[in-house]
């Protein structure tokens, strides 16, 4: 069995004291972050370095400080499908195709800068909202949804292309 120096010297870097009560003196510069639960606003500005938890039951229904990995990609994913959607929609119409989706139609019969405009800030908002709220399974199931949908908007896109060149 060890001394209880040597337990002290380990668990704190010197020799304060003999006991484990005696070494409770708080040393930390900073308050602990983990007394009160991670805010809205915390998350709304991806700062901190909480991206999960460290319990199972822990997990859904509660905000992270920053997203996982694959959270990003799916949101640069979505990101980058929907600038392209937005190109290859302008390409098409230019050859004397529509848009299907009517509030993006009158948006494209107002302004192209419109259009592209309203395109991208929905995409990124609603990306960054689901992002946010990536512990919350209908958020996530909405980005891997939304995902999957870009998908597809692309496949289409292609079909076109592929058709009409």
């Amino acid at each position: 069995m060890q001394n209880q120096e040597s337990w002290t010297t380990r668990a704190t870097g010197d020799h304060v004291g003999t006991s484990p009560t005696e070494c409770s003196v708080e040393r930390r510069a900073f308050p602990d972050r983990r007394v009160k639960p991670t805010t809205l606003h915390s998350v709304l500005t991806f700062r901190g370095r909480r991206g999960g938890f460290r319990r199972s039951h822990e997990g859904r229904g509660a905000f992270v400080d920053c997203p996982s990995p694959k959270v990003i990609a799916l949101v640069i994913w979505v990101m980058i499908s929907s600038a392209l959607d937005a190109l290859f929609t302008l390409v098409h119409t230019t050859a004397g195709g529509g848009e299907a989706n009517p509030v993006m139609a009158l948006a494209l019969a107002y302004d192209l800068n419109l259009f592209v405009t309203v395109k991208m800030a929905t995409a990124a908002s609603g990306s960054w909202i689901l992002a946010v709220l990536q512990q919350f399974m209908l958020a996530s199931q909405g980005l891997y949804t939304l995902a999957v949908v870009y998908i597809g908007i692309m496949a289409l896109h292609a079909t076109l292309i592929l058709a009409g060149g």
